[in-house]
């Protein structure tokens, strides 16, 4: 079951998506507009929340996460890991001419850089990212040459290093103990020795502690091609660290209090090309290892209980594996039997079985890393053929398929809803489209649909929606001695319906806020309204503010001075040779359009600028929504969200949601659509590019989040909610 927001925040919402001009008297009711495209559009109401908590695939539940190809060009030595709010971050190098290295994160929108891009100081091989118990992200990293092996964290949102350097090696792991000690394990040979070392290899164990590395573990050989490599450290729930190596197959070591000891030993052929070693261990501190075997055969070995399994049909390569709470182990491997493309198989009921499609990538990947968050939701980075080569992160949500919503139907009056009883509840998966028929008694009429936020949502008997969330509906019918008054916004959304009697006092609603307007009265009087003595509609009117606001346009055409509300184009130069448009930024560096020609209702002041890009560079056209502007009076608070979604797609639900209580507000996990304590401003309009606007009264002193989010489709049918950045504000 869905959870359902408990509490009823007062609100006024406004939602603002471009048209194509306004209406211009002083004076007026309301403007027309088409929902499907851009356009003005202030509502009071909004019907059952249409969510998608968990993005839905053709193939099985495994999808792109956020755009495809997070960094800018070709990456190498993809790794993933969660921090303790299950917010993805992935480390890679840029396989270009810098081989620097980079960290992203999935802020519940897009992939956003952490710290510096590039941030190593020399070119990079073999990194990899973990997190301390304080959530402070750790990077470990060899660069080329020598081999000397750095641990940086992330500081103030920078990248600091820990120590100076750790060693000298080729191949690196790093994990973190539960007092926030960093370890790294690394395997090194001659030419990283620098004082070289005729035939010397081996492996080192390393921690940080009183401000220098300090050795736990060295053990070297000085024999020609008695190889160590693929290191792997993870610790177990009493803080023992253990580590899994190759050297003429898979070694795995255990520390018990300061002794280490051979945990277990798996011998190969006399090749013994063991490779891709990754350890996990589930909470009765049973190791698990995959690797790569000597007959090129995905495997996975548990040593406490002597098992291991070879559970790739044929060679393949990047073997990772990660463990969930509830003890099952998965692993994720590039198949050679499925063109190199990304396997995830879990051991469950005594086998290991594919999770979702076998090969669910679209072509060829390479340092595939796998993660598991708190729900059980996968995530495999990795490097994607499909996009160049580029990082390209995919999920899978464990339960997506079966994530269904209840919905109550209540009567109100004398009259049904065909097929349901009155209190009935029924459950419906996740985006159903549901029709909803009711039916008067003969000496009763229909009035109108509510939803548990005691919105008129429908005015029509048939009411038909997509369900998000679980919802409460209520249908009103009244005597046919009354009739049924009808009260709209300035954009014709209904604000609020009453049925009057014969004799009754007309009560008119709260003013409707319109932004750039003000709110002069309605177009009926009481007395015309009780003259009627029939359904009857009533609009609110409005008078035009003198405001204006200044646009700035730099890379185009389009600067001047406009009244507020007014619909401006503005045009990008012609791009010199050899670059090309890439999208329109404003002055905070949110990009508001992907085209040329940008066309939207101007409501703040405001600096675009054109951004151009060379030719070979390719542009990262995502979904895009962002708070652009905050602004508040003595007892309201304005929020104003702008939008981007790339042709190809369909807008299904857009939005503010908003938020008082100040640990929910301060989650990027926890503040979403449908949370408890979570209001959802929806709106009704279907552009791809446009602005919400939410007015959010407020107490003096009172602090209120917001985000902005929109929900979409693409053109395989797979739907999307984004998010943009946590914002608050406090009357004061």
């Amino acid at each position: 079951m869905m959870r359902k927001s408990m509490s009823k925040l007062m609100t006024s919402a406004m939602v603002v998506a471009l048209t194509l001009g306004i209406i211009s008297q002083s004076v007026f009711a309301a403007p027309s507009v088409n929902s499907q495209n851009e356009g003005f559009d202030e509502i009071s109401t909004k019907g059952p929340k249409i969510i998608s908590t968990a993005i839905k695939s053709t193939d099985e539940d495994w999808v792109v996460l956020g755009a495809e190809g997070i960094s800018k060009g070709a990456a190498e030595y993809t790794s993933i890991a969660l921090n303790n709010d299950d917010v993805p971050y992935v480390a890679y190098v840029d396989a270009g001419p810098s081989k620097k290295l980079s960290v992203k994160k999935f802020t519940g929108n897009s992939w956003e850089i952490v710290g510096n891009e590039g941030f190593s100081a020399k070119k990079v091989k073999d990194a990899s990212i973990v997190f301390d118990k304080s959530n402070t992200p750790y990077v470990v990293y060899i660069e080329e040459g020598k081999g000397k092996i750095v641990v940086n964290k992330l500081v103030n949102n920078k990248w600091k290093t820990v120590g100076t350097y750790v060693g000298y090696g080729e191949d690196v792991s790093i994990a973190i103990d539960s007092k926030g000690t960093p370890y790294v394990a690394y395997t090194y040979s001659e030419k990283n020795i620098p004082l070289p070392i005729k035939h010397m290899n081996g492996l080192v164990v390393s921690k940080f502690e009183k401000g220098i590395w300090k050795n736990e573990y060295n053990s070297g050989i000085l024999l020609k091609n008695n190889k160590f490599s693929d290191p792997s450290i993870v610790f177990d729930d009493k803080d023992n660290p253990y580590v899994a190596f190759n050297n003429k197959g898979i070694n795995v070591i255990k520390r018990s209090g300061k002794i280490w000891k051979n945990y277990y030993l798996l011998c190969c052929n006399k090749k013994g090309d063991v490779k891709h070693i990754s350890l996990a261990i589930d909470d009765d501190r049973n190791p698990f290892v995959a690797f790569i075997g000597s007959n090129g055969k995905a495997t996975v070995s548990k040593p406490s209980k002597g098992k291991s399994w070879e559970i790739s049909k044929g060679k393949a390569e990047y073997t990772s594996i990660v463990i969930d709470s509830k003890g099952t182990p998965y692993v994720t491997y590039a198949d050679g039997k499925n063109g190199g493309k990304a396997v995830v198989k879990k051991y469950e009921d005594g086998s290991w079985n594919t999770v979702g499609k076998e090969g669910f990538s679209k072509k060829k990947v390479k340092y595939t890393s796998i993660a598991v968050d708190s729900n059980g939701n996968l995530f495999v980075a990795c490097q994607d053929d499909a996009n160049h080569k580029k990082a390209t992160v995919y999920t899978y949500t464990k339960d997506s398929e079966k994530q269904t919503a209840d919905l109550t139907i209540k009567y109100d009056g004398k009259g049904i809803v065909t097929g349901w009883e009155d209190g009935e509840t029924k459950s419906f998966e996740i985006g159903t489209e549901i029709t909803l028929t009711a039916l008067a008694d003969e000496d009763s009429v229909f009035m109108y649909w509510k939803n548990s936020e005691d919105q008129v949502v429908s005015t029509e008997p048939e009411y038909t929606f997509e369900i998000g969330s679980d919802e409460t509906l209520t249908v009103y019918f009244s005597e046919k001695s009354s009739y049924l008054v009808t009260f709209k916004d300035g954009n014709g959304e209904i604000i609020e319906t009453v049925s009057l009697r014969e004799g009754d006092e007309v009560v008119f609603p709260e003013a409707p806020e319109m932004l750039g307007y003000k709110f002069v009265g309605w177009d009926k009087s009481a007395e015309e309204i009780k003259a009627a003595k029939e359904d009857i509609v009533v609009t609110a009117l409005y008078e035009k503010i003198a405001q204006t606001v200044t646009l700035d346009v730099y890379g185009g055409t389009g600067s001047g001075e406009y009244s507020i509300r007014d619909y401006v184009v503005v045009v990008a130069n012609q791009p010199v040779d050899g670059q090309k448009f890439a999208y329109w930024e404003d002055q905070q560096g949110n990009i508001l359009s992907y085209s040329r020609s940008y066309g939207f209702n101007i409501l703040r002041n405001l600096k675009l600028s054109a951004v151009y890009v060379p030719k070979s560079e390719s542009v990262d056209i995502q979904a895009r929504i962002a708070i652009t502007s905050i602004t508040k009076t003595e007892e309201k608070i304005t929020f104003v969200a702008e939008r981007v979604v790339p042709h190809g797609n369909t807008v299904v639900s857009h939005g503010i949601i908003v938020t008082n209580n100040s640990s929910i507000g301060s989650s990027e996990t926890d503040f979403v659509v449908d949370q408890l304590d979570v209001l959802n401003a929806s709106a009704t309009t279907k552009g791809l590019v446009g602005i919400f606007v939410l007015n959010k009264t407020a107490l003096f002193e009172e602090t209120w989040y917001a985000r902005g989010y929109v929900i979409y489709e693409d053109s395989k049918g797979n739907v999307f909610t984004i998010y943009s950045k946590i914002v608050e504000e406090t009357i004061n």
